[in-house]
C-alpha cells in the first residue's frame, strides 16, 4: 500500500485531506476542551456535555455564530509557525500538490506556506474560487474559516445543513478535483468528534460511492476499519510499518517522512520536460527538511543522475533555512565523489550555479567539485568545466581552488597536469584578494606545483591592468545596465 500512496502523490492523483492530527503537536488543544468551554459558558451542566454537537448547538443559540468564531479563533489561531512542532505541514508542502482539503479550522497550513515561500489561496467561499488564479495552489477549508463566521461548519445544524446540500459549491469542486483521482485522508482518527460526520458529507456528494482513497491514522483504533467497511477506504496504520517506534506519534511521523522521500525520489525520475511561465509572480521558494532529507537519501542511493536530477529540482535557487546547510553541503559532497566523467562535472558546476548555499558552505561545495575536476578531467584542451558562484563575491572561487589543493593532500592524491590547467581560470580574480588572502592561495598553489621541477607561473597572480578577470556580477551588471528600460506585463 505504501508504494500504491507514493506513486498516487507524485502523480497528482491522490488529493491530501487532512485532519486534526496534523495540527496536534502544534496547538496541543483536544476538542474535549473546546466544548467544555462552550459549556461553561452557558452554564451546561455536567451530565449534559457529552454530545459534543448538541453542546456547539446549544452555544450558538445562546452566544451567536461570532461568538463560536471567536472562541475557536482564540483556541485554534497561532501567531507563528514552530518548523518541530508544524513538521507534519511541511510534510504537506513537500507534496507540492496543487490542491488540498481539510477540515481543520486552525492557521498552521497557511503559516507554514507562508514562511517556505509557497503560499496557497484559501478557499472557503465561492468568492474566493472566483477570485483564485488557475497558477494558484488552493487550500480548500471544507469546514470553514474562522475569518469568515458564516462558514464555519462546528455544530450539529450545520453539519446536517451541509449534508442536506449535495450541491454546495465545495461539493462540486471536490468532485471536480476528484475526477480519475482518489482522497489521502492524513490526521484523522476515530475519535474525531467530526469524522463520521465528514465521511456522511463526502457519501452525499458522491452519490453513495466515494472515489478509491486511503487513510494514514494519526492515532490508529481498530474502529477505523468500520470506515473500511462502509466506505471502502483503506487504511494504513504506521505502527505496523514502524513496530519498533516508541509512540503512535513516532510511528506517524517516521511513515510520512519516508512517504515524502519516496514521492520525491519519484517525482524527480519522471521529471517534467517543460516549464511553463507561471501566471503570479514565484515566490522565493525555501527548503523543508523533508527535500533536504530527500536529497541527502538520493546522494547516498540512487545512481548520479537521478540523485543530481534530485538535489537541483529541490534545492535549485531555493533558500536553506538555518540548519539544513549542512545536509545541502553533505549531500553535494556525495555527489561530487559520485562523478565519473566531464558531463557529471559540469552536471555538478551547473547544480553550483544555482544553488542557495551560505558562503562558508558554498565555499566547502566549490572545492569538492574542484577536487573532482583534478580526479577526472585530464584532457588537455581548453578549460571547459565552468565554475561560477553568482551569489558571492569574487573572492570565493580562487579561495575553493586553494582550498581544493589542501583538500586534494589531505585525501592522499596528487594535483594532476589538467587541475594546473584551470589554475588561470579559477585564479583570474586573485588580484582583488585582500593581502592575507592572497598569501594563502598563493602558498596552496605552490603546493599544487610541488614535484613538477616548476613554480606556479607568475602570470597567475600578477595579471596585467585590463586583463584582470572580470567577475560574474560585474558582467551581468554590464549585460543589464543595456537593456531597454520598459515595463513588465503584468501577469495573466
Amino acid at each position: 500500500m505504501f508504494d500504491e500512496i507514493a506513486n498516487g502523490l507524485s502523480k497528482h492523483k491522490l488529493v491530501p485531506f487532512f485532519g486534526a492530527g496534523v495540527s496536534a503537536s502544534h496547538l496541543d488543544v483536544l476538542w474535549q476542551d473546546v466544548s467544555n468551554e462552550m459549556a461553561d459558558a452557558i452554564e451546561i451542566p455536567a451530565d449534559r456535555r457529552g454530545d459534543f454537537l448538541r453542546v456547539a448547538d446549544d452555544f450558538v443559540a445562546a452566544k451567536g455564530e461570532a461568538a463560536l468564531a471567536d472562541l475557536l479563533r482564540k483556541r485554534l489561531v497561532a501567531t507563528e509557525f514552530d518548523d518541530v512542532k508544524g513538521w507534519c505541514h511541511l510534510f504537506l508542502l513537500s507534496l507540492n500538490a496543487g490542491v488540498l482539503y481539510t477540515t481543520n479550522q486552525d492557521n498552521l497550513f497557511e503559516l507554514a506556506a507562508s514562511k517556505k515561500g509557497r503560499p496557497h489561496r484559501i478557499v472557503s467561499r465561492l468568492e474566493d474560487l472566483a477570485e483564485s488564479n488557475p497558477s494558484e495552489a488552493l487550500l480548500f477549508k471544507y469546514h470553514g474559516d474562522l475569518d469568515r463566521p458564516e462558514t464555519i461548519i462546528f455544530t450539529g445544524a450545520s453539519y446536517e445543513a451541509r449534508i442536506a446540500d449535495p450541491r454546495h459549491f465545495l461539493n462540486i469542486r471536490l468532485q471536480a478535483d476528484l475526477l480519475a483521482k482518489g482522497f489521502l485522508f492524513i490526521g484523522y482518527s476515530f475519535r474525531d468528534p467530526n469524522v463520521h460526520w465528514l465521511f456522511r458529507e463526502l457519501r452525499a456528494a458522491f452519490g453513495e460511492k466515494l472515489p478509491p482513497s486511503y487513510m494514514i491514522a494519526y492515532r490508529y483504533d481498530q474502529s477505523l476499519e468500520e470506515l473500511h467497511r462502509e466506505y471502502g477506504v483503506r487504511i494504513v496504520d504506521p505502527s505496523t510499518a514502524y513496530p519498533d517506534a516508541r509512540s503512535p506519534d513516532e510511528a506517524f511521523k517516521r511513515y510520512l517522512k519516508a512517504l515524502s522521500e519516496r514521492v520525491l525520489q519519484l517525482k524527480s525520475a519522471d521529471e517534467i520536460a517543460t516549464w511553463f511561465t507561471p501566471a503570479v509572480p514565484p515566490s522565493v521558494r525555501v527548503a523543508t527538511e523533508f527535500d533536504v532529507e530527500a536529497v541527502v537519501a538520493a546522494a547516498r542511493q540512487d545512481d548520479f543522475d537521478a540523485a543530481l536530477s534530485t538535489y537541483r529540482s529541490l534545492l535549485d535557487e531555493t533558500l536553506l533555512p538555518d540548519g539544513l546547510e549542512r545536509g545541502a553541503l553533505a549531500a553535494f559532497r556525495t555527489l561530487c565523489d559520485k562523478a565519473t566523467s566531464k558531463e557529471d562535472l559540469k552536471g555538478l558546476a551547473a547544480a553550483a550555479f544555482n544553488f542557495k548555499l551560505p558562503a562558508p558552505q558554498a565555499l566547502e561545495a566549490l572545492s569538492r567539485l574542484m577536487v573532482a575536476v583534478n580526479r577526472i578531467d585530464r584532457s588537455r584542451g581548453f578549460p571547459d568545466i565552468h565554475i561560477l558562484s553568482p551569489d558571492h563575491g569574487d573572492a570565493l572561487i580562487p579561495l575553493a581552488a586553494a582550498l581544493s589543493v589542501a583538500e586534494i593532500q589531505r585525501d592522499g592524491d596528487v594535483v594532476l597536469d589538467g587541475f594546473r590547467r584551470y589554475a588561470s581560470v579559477w585564479l583570474a580574480t586573485f588580484p582583488k584578494l585582500p593581502p592575507e588572502q592572497q598569501k594563502f592561495v598563493r602558498e596552496m598553489f605552490e603546493l599544487a606545483w610541488a614535484g613538477t621541477g616548476s613554480r606556479p607561473p607568475d602570470h597567475l597572480f600578477q595579471r596585467s591592468a585590463g586583463f584582470e578577470g572580470t567577475s560574474f556580477d560585474e558582467i551581468a551588471a554590464s549585460l543589464t545596465d543595456r537593456l531597454p528600460r520598459m515595463l513588465r506585463r503584468p501577469p495573466e
